[in-house]
């Protein structure tokens, strides 16, 4: 059985690299959330696990970012919605990992470009979810 743990953006083992603003929202996990429109603004997360996701919205003003795990881009995530409302707490990217001992590194990187019919570049961050095994009890 794995356990889930998510992490906020307010939580200090999620790191904001570059120019990141924060908003609160009701409807975000811990109430706020963070977005970057900077070309290069990154959020690192360092973890051990099983699964890994990123939480956020997509949005009309939704932009492109890259991911990366363990130094690997692995994915271009597009945060564009044509509705005019934002989507929240959506599964933005996620990926299960074997080696699930060892520290991984999620990098999340703005690019500062968009999909067509995008009115801007945002990319949001509202939580980092992982899933681990439990520690085993040790045998006396």
């Amino acid at each position: 059985m794995l356990d889930i743990a998510r992490f906020d953006v307010v939580s200090r083992r999620i790191s904001f690299i570059g120019n990141w603003s924060a908003a609160s929202s009701v409807f975000c996990s811990g109430g706020n959330y963070c977005f970057a429109r900077e070309t290069g603004a990154v959020v690192e997360f360092l973890f051990v696990g099983k699964k890994i996701k990123w939480i956020g919205q997509t949005a009309n003003t939704g932009g492109l970012a890259h991911v990366y795990l363990d130094g690997e881009f692995v994915k271009e995530v597009d945060l564009y919605d044509s509705r005019r409302y934002m989507s929240w707490q959506k599964v933005l990217w996620e990926t299960e990992v074997e080696e699930t001992l060892k520290p991984h590194i999620l990098r999340i990187e703005v690019t500062g470009t968009s999909s067509p019919g995008s009115q801007g570049v945002d990319v949001f961050v509202d939580a980092i979810e992982i899933e681990y095994t439990p520690k085993q009890p040790r045998e006396l």
